[in-house]
This record gives C-alpha cells, sequence and structure tokens, in this order.
C-alpha cells in the first residue's frame, strides 16, 4: 500500500493495493527545471543485512516493468498512455552497509562504495562505464541493476540508510540539476546511522552491536543532519519500502505515525531488540522504520508502501505512477499525465 504526500503541491495522491569528499550538487532554488527537461534520476538504497537476500533479489525483479512503463508512459502496460514518458532516466544503486571505520566486526571494517559499479563475473553482466545506468533498452535495465556486486553479500548488520543516501548524492556527477530526483528505500530495518562510534565498539560491554541501534539511541545522528541545503529535497521523491504494519494504512492513507509499533518496544521474547512489526517468511522480522518515518515526514513529497505481506504485484505501476504524479504536480503547466 502506498501513500503520497506533497507539502505545498496538490494533496494527497492514492495508489493503493487494497498507491567522497565531493561537494554536493547544486540543488538551485527553483525545481522547475525540471519541468522542460523531463529527466529523471533514480537512486536505488538496498538493505544488504543478512536475510535480506530475497527481498532484494525480488524487489529489482519486479522493476522491469517499471522501467518499460517509464519509457512508454504507460503505468499498467495496459497499451494505452497513462502519462508522457520520460525522455532521460538514469539509475544509480547504494546500500545502507557504511561500515563503523576502526572497529574490527565482520562485514564492517570497510564501508561500501557510495555507489556500486563493480559487476558479477557472468556472462549476462556487461560492465558499467559510470556509476549509474541510463535506459537504453528498458527490458535490460533491471538485469544490469541485479549484476552489480555487494548486493547479496550480508553486509555489515548496522543499517545506515540516511548517511548512505547522503554519502551517494554528494557524488556530483551522477546527479542533475534538472532532473526529478526519486530516492527508493528497501529495508527490513530503520536508520542506524552513527555518529558515536565509540558506542558501537564491538569489544565494549554494551550488549548485542545491532540491538544497540535501539539501546544507544544515543549515538545516532539527529535527523536533521541529511535535511539542509546541500540536497535538492523541493525535486525530490523519497519512496519508502519498509517495515510499516498493513493495518497502518488504509485507502492510501497512513493512519497513523503515532502508533506504539512504529517506535521502539523491547520484543519480551528476544531482548533487548525491538518488537518486529511482522515476521515475513522471505526476510525473518521486519523492524519499526520509526527514523526513516521522521525523515519522510519532513520533505516535501514522500510515499509509502509496506514490505510486511510480501506482495509486489502492482509494484513498477504504483512506483510509475507515483513518480509521475510527483512530476505532474511539480510541472501543473507541463502536460503532466
Amino acid at each position: 500500500m502506498i501513500i503520497i504526500r506533497s507539502m505545498g503541491f496538490v494533496g494527497l495522491l492514492l495508489l493503493a493495493q487494497g498507491c567522497s569528499g565531493n561537494p554536493p550538487p547544486d540543488a538551485g532554488p527553483n525545481p522547475q527545471r525540471i519541468c522542460s527537461s523531463r529527466s529523471l534520476d533514480l537512486l536505488f538504497v538496498l538493505d544488504t543485512t543478512e536475510g535480506t537476500g530475497s527481498l532484494v533479489r525480488d524487489f529489482l525483479a519486479s522493476l522491469q516493468p517499471f522501467f518499460v512503463a517509464l519509457d512508454q508512459g504507460d503505468a499498467n502496460l495496459d497499451g494505452s498512455q497513462d502519462f508522457e514518458p520520460f525522455q532521460d532516466v538514469r539509475a544509480a544503486v547504494t546500500t545502507m552497509s557504511r561500515g563503523l571505520p576502526d572497529l574490527e566486526f565482520w562485514g564492517c571494517e570497510t564501508p561500501e562504495s557510495p555507489l556500486l559499479r563493480r559487476v558479477l563475473d557472468e556472462p549476462e553482466c556487461e560492465p558499467w562505464t559510470n556509476e549509474y545506468v541510463e535506459l537504453t533498452d528498458p527490458w535490460e535495465m533491471a538485469r544490469q541493476l541485479n549484476c552489480l556486486e555487494g548486493l547479496y553479500t550480508d553486509a555489515c548488520p548496522i543499517r545506515q540508510p540516511l548517511a548512505a543516501i547522503d554519502d551517494a548524492l554528494r557524488h556530483e556527477p551522477v546527479w542533475r540539476d534538472d532532473a526529478l530526483l526519486a530516492v527508493v528505500i528497501v529495508t527490513r530495518g530503520d536508520d542506524c546511522s552513527v555518529s558515536d562510534y565509540e558506542a558501537f565498539d564491538p569489544s565494549s560491554d554494551l550488549g548485542n552491536l545491532t540491538a544497540r541501534c535501539w539501546t544507544q539511541a544515543e549515538a545516532l545522528r539527529p535527523i536533521d543532519f541529511l535535511l539542509g541545503d546541500d540536497h535538492p529535497w523541493e525535486r525530490t521523491l523519497l519512496f519508502l519500502n519498509s517495515g510499516v504494519p498493513p493495518d497502518l494504512i488504509e485507502s492510501g492513507n497512513l493512519l497513523s505515525t503515532d502508533d506504539p509499533r512504529l517506535s521502539y518496544q523491547e520484543d519480551p521474547s528476544n531482548p533487548p531488540f525491538a518488537t518486529p512489526t511482522c515476521r515475513p517468511v522471505s526476510s525473518g522480522p521486519v523492524y519499526p522504520p520509526s527514523r526513516l518515518l521522521e525523515f519522510s515526514e519532513a520533505l516535501p513529497t514522500s510515499a509509502h508502501r509496506t514490505i510486511c505481506d510480501q506482495d509486489l504485484d502492482g509494484l513498477a505501476e504504483q512506483l510509475a505512477s507515483t513518480i509521475a504524479r510527483t512530476f505532474q504536480e511539480k510541472c501543473p503547466l507541463d502536460g503532466g499525465t
């Protein structure tokens, strides 16, 4: 289920299943620059922690019709055009594994590159010449994303998606200042972007390392570190696929951000871990995305989808329609959908 919230634009879109060191790119003051180019930049932020391989694999496989929809302007691929096709689409991928510098713990010693580029040594995988892939053949684009190394490696268990977004968006050559930016997050956890690395020293007596994302919350970076003018939020859509319980979304509306299931409550059967919001068979326990929800609520435009029902049917149509409607709302005189 999905909702899209556009603050300062046109109300609600209801799409339901039942909706580095480089300086940051110039966000610029005027989001209307995207209207003339009709370009789209996609950043996929993927959870590669243990147990998420099938989640990521199924998600990437479901993107094939999505890229076709963008190319044809046909959200549900029924042969009739729903919106004007995007003229120029590029996609890049990052993971939530940012590492724990100078701390020795399995998988956390070295942070992942801000954007993935190396591909698997497989006959069907062609080398990437840049840290993004351009939409030239929509039927092949999802396969090219799935060829990237580092997607199924059981990475560092400390998920840091907000830090990953910050690092990725500072990689200036990839992002265009006249393109709509869609940041698509897929995770079964929450953000644990670390500020105080000593609190995550595995040799300390602070308990389970992963559980410290909840028990040592004061050691995390404040959400607003990512909300400044460094990044182009006025022309960005955040599409969050996370562990929001399905019953909190009705007819496309997020019923509450204050539901206790969306915040840390110790699991009495597995302390000090948080009580899962759901337990899909394919991916293990799914945890409340409280920090990610706080981040999404602070952005001008965001959409939500639950992964708890494991239903990817219709994802391509919903994601394409959400992006197209976001473009229309930001460019109401452009022809839109």
